[in-house]
């Protein structure tokens, strides 16, 4: 690949440019933490501002929880804002997370399922979030909605976005903060439905694995970028890096394969 800024590969106009265009593109976006500062809403800005000027390549965003910081703002107008300046984008699937409820407030929460269908992809946002506490839970009502949902005859891939990741990382710390409860049944679900990929923030940290022999992806931080297990050893023992430019996760689909590419949104 040449690194020139005008590279000499050329598409002509009697090649079937479609045909290289993946069936769905997704947008995966996570942990806006849109606390009231300047900063936080000049990096979800410049996010924005990237999605808007590709919008005719983008079938869906997936937004995976944490837009906001709930002891400092007004959660449900702030996501409600956010949610609808990317829908006029394309098609968004809005997950909360942990940030997103009062953690000052324990008691029950509602659940906040959700679903978005652009053909026949069909997006599922879980709740994973548990009042109060910075870990999640999946549980046997969670599964038991998304078979009933991925169910319907004219499905043909299911994308399952939530906060939590429910794997381990191999992280001491981001492992704790995972979601726990009905895991391996979620997992069996994953792998003998028609879920072509899981989505999830939490961590701040753009990760790569597998859960029900599927892909896991987890979203880098709007707000900032998750540390890795590694930097503990260097002595860097926040695990959040400030300094980092914004960022989120490109996903393509085709058929059962997908393909993800990190995106920089330039400096911070």
């Amino acid at each position: 690949m040449t690194t020139d800024n005008h590279p000499r590969v050329r598409i002509t106009e009697d090649e079937d440019i479609d045909a290289h265009r993946p069936q769905w593109t997704i947008a995966h976006l996570s942990d806006l933490h849109l606390d009231g500062s300047a900063r936080a809403e000049e990096r979800a800005e410049q996010v924005i501002l990237h999605l808007e000027r590709r919008r005719e390549s983008i079938d869906l965003i997936v937004l995976t929880g944490d837009i906001t910081e709930s002891e400092v703002t007004l959660p449900e107008g702030v996501i409600a804002k956010t949610a609808a300046r990317l829908d006029a984008i394309a098609p968004t699937l809005t997950c909360v997370g942990n940030s997103d409820r009062p953690r000052s407030d324990p008691g029950t929460a509602a659940r906040h399922r959700t679903s978005r269908r652009v053909g026949s992809l069909l997006a599922l946002g879980l709740d994973s979030t548990v009042p109060g506490e910075l870990h999640g839970r999946i549980d046997a009502d969670d599964i038991a909605w998304l078979t009933e949902q991925a169910d319907a005859a004219s499905i043909e891939s299911v994308v399952i976005a939530m906060h939590h990741p429910p794997a381990r990382l191999g992280h001491p710390i981001i492992d704790r903060w995972r979601a726990f409860g009905a895991v391996q049944a979620f997992e069996e679900f994953v792998a003998s439905s028609r879920v072509v990929i899981i989505l999830a923030g939490h961590t701040h940290a753009a990760t790569w694995t597998t859960f029900g022999g599927k892909p896991l992806l987890i979203a880098p931080g709007v707000h900032s970028a998750g540390r890795h297990r590694a930097d503990l050893t260097a002595g860097l023992t926040s695990l959040i890096d400030e300094s980092a430019p914004p960022s989120y996760l490109l996903h393509t689909l085709r058929d059962r394969s997908s393909v993800s590419q990190h995106v920089f949104v330039g400096a911070p």
